[in-house]
C-alpha cells in the first residue's frame, strides 16, 4: 500500500560529479519499504516541471524514520532537488512497484551501472542479513564515478569494480565481470540481480540465460503517474500473455525472462 507523505530534508550532498545523496526524514514512509521499491518525489513548490520524479529507495532505518535518495542530476526536476537545503520538504508517493524477490537462495549476484547500484544497497544488506552471500559487482565510465562503495562493503558483500577506462579494477565493462562471478558459484544456487543501463542489462540478460540462472532486472523509465493509470511507462513483454507490462505497477523489479529490455 501507498501512502502520500511529507519528508524533511536533513541532508542533501553531492558524492560525485552531478550525483546527489539525499538523507529525508519520514517515517511514514519507510515503514513498509521493500528493497527494490520506489517513491514518486516532488518538491512541494514545483510548478514547472509539472511531474514528479521516480527515484529508488537508497537506504532506510525504520528506527529514526531516515529515507535515504541517490540521483543523477540530468533535467529541471533534479536540478530543482539538487538546490534543496536542509530544513525543506519534499512531497512523496510511495512505497511505489514491486521489489527484487526475497533473499531464499545461497548466493546472490549484484551487478550495477551507474546510477543503477541506488535500488542495489539495501538488497545486498538484506540478503547478506540473511545469511545468503553476495558477489556485488559495480561498474562506472571511471574511478572518479564510483557510487556507495564504503555503503555496497557496510552490508558484507563482497566487491568486484570495472571502469570503462581501467582507471580501477578490470578495464572494461562491468558485464565482463559477471560470466567469471557466475562460474565461482554452485550452479543452481545462484540468481543475479542487475541495474543499469539498457545495454548493460541485455548483456546481463544474455549472459544469465546462456548460464542457465534466474535473473531479475530493475528498469528505469519515464513515469506520468506513477500508479499505473496513466500507460506512460509500459515495457514490452517477451512471453504470452498481455503484450505490454507496465514499470510503475508491474515492476520496477522483472524476472529478466519475460520482457524486452530497451533504452530509456
Amino acid at each position: 500500500m501507498w501512502l502520500k507523505t511529507r519528508g524533511e530534508v536533513l541532508e542533501n550532498r553531492e558524492v560525485a560529479p552531478s550525483v546527489m545523496k539525499m538523507l529525508v526524514l519520514a517515517p511514514g514512509a519507510v515503514q513498509s519499504l521493500r528493497p527494490g521499491q520506489f517513491f514518486h518525489v516532488r518538491w512541494q513548490e514545483w510548478s514547472d516541471p509539472f511531474l514528479r520524479r521516480p527515484l529508488s529507495a537508497f537506504s532506510s532505518d525504520k528506527q529514526s524514520g531516515t529515507l535515504g535518495l541517490l540521483f543523477r542530476v540530468v533535467g529541471k526536476g533534479t536540478s530543482a532537488m539538487r538546490r534543496l537545503a536542509a530544513g525543506s520538504h519534499l512531497d512523496l508517493l510511495g512505497p511505489l512497484g514491486n521489489g527484487w524477490p526475497g533473499p531464499e537462495r545461497g548466493h546472490a549476484i549484484m551487478i550495477a551501472g551507474g546510477i543503477g547500484v541506488a535500488p542495489l544497497v539495501m538488497a545486498a544488506g538484506q540478503y547478506a542479513a540473511a545469511g545468503v552471500k553476495v558477489s556485488f559487482l559495480l561498474g562506472a565510465t571511471t574511478a572518479g564515478d564510483l557510487l556507495a562503495t564504503h555503503d555496497i562493503l557496510a552490508t558484507g558483500a563482497s566487491l568486484s569494480i570495472a571502469t570503462d577506462d581501467g582507471t580501477e579494477g578490470h578495464h572494461g565493462f562491468v558485464t565482463g565481470l559477471l560470466p567469471g562471478a557466475i562460474a565461482a558459484t554452485p550452479l543452481g544456487d545462484t540468481h543475479v540481480l542487475a541495474c543499469g543501463p539498457g545495454p548493460m542489462l541485455r548483456a546481463v540478460q544474455a549472459i544469465s540465460k546462456d548460464a542457465g540462472v534466474d535473473c531479475f532486472v530493475s528498469l528505469e523509465q519515464r513515469m506520468g503517474c506513477g500508479a499505473g493509470a496513466c500507460l506512460g511507462c509500459v515495457v514490452r513483454t517477451s512471453v504470452p500473455g498481455p503484450l505490454y507490462r507496465k514499470v510503475c505497477a508491474d515492476g520496477p523489479v522483472f524476472d529478466a525472462r519475460t520482457v524486452v529490455i530497451e533504452d530509456v
